[in-house]
């Protein structure tokens, strides 16, 4: 079986193995408080969120898209968390080469 090292995600975008990507959506990454957050204005504790990192590998299994539910069938390219300890996987559609900036929200209370 010929091992797939490249494709096209559905924006055009080159999505290539072992490279690093983010999530299309932003998460909440962090709740964080302190002089640099009031120093921006902010009043609390504020919400961070921002893409999630991912590196390109290819599914041993299938699996299933954290964020659009589709499938990912063994032998597919796919995003997974480069963080730690997380399980989550990304179809290559749910994932992107631009890195957007953070957004920051301040808690409700």
């Amino acid at each position: 079986m010929n091992e797939i090292k490249m494709r096209f995600n559905a924006r055009g975008e080159e999505i290539t193995k072992g490279k690093t990507y983010y999530t299309r959506e932003k998460v909440n990454k962090s709740i964080a408080n302190g002089s640099y957050y009031t120093n921006l204005g902010y009043k609390g504790s504020v919400v961070v969120y921002s893409q999630e990192m991912v590196i390109v590998k290819i599914a041993n299994k299938d699996y299933k898209c954290k964020t659009c539910g589709g499938e990912i069938n063994e032998g597919d390219l796919y995003g997974k968390s480069s963080a730690t300890f997380s399980t989550d996987k990304y179809c290559i559609d749910c994932i992107t080469q631009i890195q957007e900036e953070e957004e920051i929200r301040e808690m409700k209370k």
